[in-house]
């Protein structure tokens, strides 16, 4: 685990703070899909591959067992961006996730926004249904939606 949070977290505020409070299966399913190629980072590609399977465990609990942290001020709550509803079935109404879809609510916008963007250009194919509701948005919708989530 030292090699992932010495490599990957200089950048812990967006990529540590992604991996908050998403459940033991997610992070797994995340690591295991940085392992075999379906997900792709310059960072956590080369790094899963160099995890024994007991460490997906290991890394996984680690992670899911860290809480969100409390915002310490209260954000100026702007509009809901008019796509946005589309993405509550999955990630619940308030955008905390839970099954079947990861937390939204706090991420940082440039992490939004590269996730956002990766599914729309089908760079990151682990996802089914995220490239198809990417595509049909505009860039201009994308931006406001990881800039209203961010916002949580």
């Amino acid at each position: 685990m030292s090699l992932c949070l010495q490599a990957a977290f200089p950048r812990f505020s967006a990529l540590g703070l992604a991996l908050r409070s998403l459940s033991s299966r997610r992070v797994r399913k995340q690591l295991h899909d940085y392992r075999s190629g379906d997900r792709d980072s310059p960072i956590m590609s080369p790094i899963a591959k160099q995890l024994a399977r007991e460490d997906l465990r290991k890394i996984a609990a680690y992670f899911a067992a860290k809480s969100w942290p409390a915002k310490t001020v209260p954000a100026a709550m702007a509009s809901p961006p008019s796509g946005i509803a589309q993405c509550q079935p999955c990630h619940q109404p308030n955008f905390e996730g839970g099954p079947p879809a990861p937390r939204l609510a706090g991420l940082s916008y440039e992490y939004l926004l590269a996730e956002m963007r990766s599914f729309a250009a089908d760079a990151r194919t682990n996802n089914e249904d995220m490239p198809k509701f990417m595509r049909a948005l505009p860039d201009s919708e994308i931006e406001a939606m990881a800039r209203y989530l961010s916002a949580l």
